[in-house]
């Protein structure tokens, strides 16, 4: 399911005593490849825009991302810390930065930093919208993004090519 979301408007999610938002920590990222139902590579996931929560440990237990496209991606709690509303939370967060600009200067553009100026938009400008791809089924997603504002608006489909088969 396809959805869209606006970046206008309250995505704030109280946070439980002894949470706090920070952006992922670079040692954490074996966790979220390992975690990725979709193949990630740490290079990749570092000049992306995110946000996790870390519990009073500082142990990492939620993150979400914004990928490469501009979606809302990689979001993931851990089992034994669902239903207690870290998923709205995480998201929320990232999406407040995303709406106050604050990711922009981060995304890897050719010449470093995306400011507009190669034809790439940056992160936190633009339609004032990102968009979040949920596996249809998944109405723990959905929920999520609905709580977010978003709204469904198609199907994506994806063709998988085996080019190694193409001669």
């Amino acid at each position: 399911m396809h959805f869209n979301i606006p970046l206008a408007g309250p995505h704030t999610s109280p946070l439980l005593e002894g949470f706090k938002i920070a952006p992922v920590p670079a040692a954490h990222l074996g966790l979220v490849i390992a975690t990725s139902g979709i193949p990630r590579e740490a290079e990749t996931l570092r000049g992306l825009p995110s946000v996790a929560i870390l519990d009073g440990g500082g142990e990492m237990v939620a993150w979400a991302f914004v990928d490469v496209d501009g979606s809302l991606a990689t979001l993931f709690v851990l089992p034994d810390q669902r239903g207690k509303g870290l998923a709205k939370a995480v998201a929320g967060g990232l999406l407040g930065k995303l709406s106050r600009g604050e990711f922009r200067g981060i995304s890897g553009g050719r010449n470093g930093a995306v400011n507009g100026d190669d034809g790439l938009l940056p992160f936190g400008q633009g339609s004032g919208w990102v968009h979040s791809e949920v596996k249809e089924g998944n109405s723990r997603s959905e929920k999520v993004v609905e709580g977010l504002g978003g709204k469904r608006c198609g199907m994506s489909r994806y063709v998988f090519i085996a080019s190694d088969l193409i001669s």
